[in-house]
Formats: C-alpha cells, sequence, structure tokens
C-alpha cells in the first residue's frame, strides 16, 4: 500500500504537556484540571494517581475526574504498583478509557513512577522486594533500566489521547554549586534533560504573592493573595517549552491551553487534500551512519517572573 502524504492540519493532534514544579506549586491541581463533567465536550481526565497526597487538590480541582490509586494496589486485587499502571495503560490503549468518555489521561506523577519502574526492572532482575531498599544498582542495570524508562515515556507519547503528566523539580549544578539548569526530577544524568522530546508543552509550576486593595479611602489596605501559574517560555535556566497559541506564562488550565492551540490551528491557512504519491516514484535513500539537588525556591527564579 503506497504512503499517503497528508497536510499537518489533516492529521488528529494529542497534546502531551508535561508540568513540573515544587510540592505545593499546583501541579496536581492544574492537571486534574484537563477534563470536564460527564458528557461535557472537553471529555473527562482519568488520573493514574501514585501517591495519595494529590487527592486533595484533585477532589478541589475536579469533583467528576475517574481517579486510578496506583498507590494502593490491594484495591484492585493486584500485587504492586505496577500492575496497577499496567492495566491502566492497556485500558488507555484498548479504547476502554475512550469509550466511557476519557479524553485525557494524567499521571501524577512521574517522578514516583520512575521509582516504581526502577523496583520493578530490579525484580524482574531477580533482586528480592524486601531488599530492594538496599541495592546499589550497577552500571550496567542503570544503563538497561534508564532505556526501558525511556520506551516507557514512549509508551505514554504514544498513548491515542491527550496525556498530562507531573513531575517534581530539581536543580543542576556545576562544580562550584552554581545553578546551571532547573529540570524536571528524575534519576539518571541524561534522563532530565531528555525528557522534554516526549511532550508537546512542558511547563513549570510556580507560585506568588500578588498585592490587591481592600477597602476604600482612608480604610483602604493592601493584602497578598497567592496566584499559581505556568511558565512555558523563558530566557533563563527552566527547561521548558510552549506549544504554539501559548504565552509566556499562563493560568493554571489545560483546557484553556487547549483551547488557544485549538484557535492558532484554525488561523492558519485551510489544509489541502491528500496525496499519494505515483507508484514510479523512487525510493528515498538510506540515511547515512553517523549533580543535581532539589529545587529550593517556592516561585519562579528571579529572571522568570
Amino acid at each position: 500500500m503506497a504512503l499517503i502524504y497528508d497536510t499537518i492540519v489533516t492529521l488528529d493532534t494529542h497534546l502531551k504537556i508535561l508540568l513540573f514544579g515544587l510540592s505545593g506549586s499546583g501541579k496536581s491541581y492544574a492537571a486534574a484540571k484537563a477534563g470536564g463533567k460527564p458528557g461535557s465536550k472537553e471529555g473527562r481526565v482519568a488520573i493514574l494517581l501514585l501517591e495519595p497526597n494529590g487527592l486533595a487538590s484533585i477532589r478541589a480541582s475536579n469533583p467528576h475526574a475517574i481517579v486510578v490509586t496506583a498507590y494502593d494496589p490491594k484495591r484492585y486485587g493486584k500485587v504492586d504498583v505496577w500492575e496497577v499502571v499496567e492495566e491502566f495503560i492497556r485500558d488507555a490503549m484498548s479504547g476502554a478509557l475512550t469509550a466511557v468518555g476519557v479524553t485525557t489521561v494524567v499521571v501524577d506523577s512521574l517522578t514516583e513512577l520512575q521509582r516504581v519502574w526502577r523496583d520493578r526492572c530490579l525484580v524482574d532482575d531477580g533482586v528480592e522486594r524486601k531488599r530492594l531498599a538496599l541495592h546499589k544498582m550497577t552500571q550496567a542495570q542503570w544503563g538497561t533500566w534508564t532505556e526501558r524508562f525511556r520506551r516507557l515515556l514512549r509508551t505514554f507519547r504514544d498513548l491515542p489521547m491527550n496525556v498530562v503528566a507531573v513531575a517534581l523539580v530539581q536543580n543542576e549544578t556545576d562544580d562550584d554549586g552554581n545553578i546551571t539548569a532547573i529540570v524536571p526530577a528524575f534519576e539518571g544524568k541524561k534522563l532530565p534533560n531528555e525528557v522534554a522530546q516526549f511532550f508537546s508543552a512542558v511547563g513549570y509550576c510556580y507560585k506568588k504573592e500578588v498585592p490587591y486593595t481592600v477597602g476604600e479611602g482612608d480604610t483602604a489596605r493592601t493584602e497578598k493573595r497567592i496566584e499559581h501559574r505556568v511558565l512555558f517560555q523563558t530566557g533563563g535556566k527552566l527547561v521548558v517549552k510552549p506549544f504554539p497559541g501559548l504565552s509566556a506564562s499562563e493560568e493554571p488550565d489545560p483546557k484553556v491551553w487547549a483551547a488557544k492551540y485549538a484557535a492558532s490551528v484554525a488561523a492558519g491557512e485551510a489544509a489541502p487534500a491528500a496525496v499519494t504519491p505515483p507508484a514510479t516514484a523512487e525510493a528515498a535513500p538510506a540515511p547515512a551512519r553517523k549533580k543535581r539537588t532539589a529545587a529550593a525556591t517556592e516561585e519562579a527564579p528571579a529572571e522568570n517572573k
């Protein structure tokens, strides 16, 4: 069967978003807003929750969200957390989630999922579960485990629906202790800087104090409230990236981001019809071969405010 050459706007596009930041920066709250009520045009959101601390934020953000509490595998008759993760992925790939109106899945969090995945890989290598905390990985195990985790990230990237993933944050420093990059928190030398390639947008969640005036005239006074924001563009050290339509700083609502993306696409030219190359077209030629710490600031770095 000959290839069909579609223009990009004729293809289905599912947004893949990574949100990272400190604990309490609004990651889980923002991710849960990706879906609406049952039967809504936005579709529902199904959340793979690996840490119980996110429950309160999710409940406050979206009481209609579907939540799979993977951190409690016995609830589903599973031996460990990974068995719950595997079944969730199968349901997402098979269409079982789509059948109940789910258009977006959330992974909360990828940082914890990496630890779960590491333990499962070690068990597969013959390490006893009770000795996992004491096991010191060899260089070969690090390499194999990291590559297998990249494959897992590709699996989420390739799901036929929108994906919002959450991660903690860490600082990378040079030998003098100077911060060189602020990245999603993952184990491994390369992975924190590579993970952005698996997502169409990467945002940094932070909170800041915003002054506002209460009262009028002589009784007026200034108070402060906490405002949550997501940074998608910066000239600083943050590893972030936007998709078309996003501003540098956005309110924490994926539905708003998706609407901006759709408006950006709609503003483009109408897509021409797909074309099929003639059977006599020549084949394309073969290609030629060819130190981290936990982040310590609650707000966006000064150069990014």
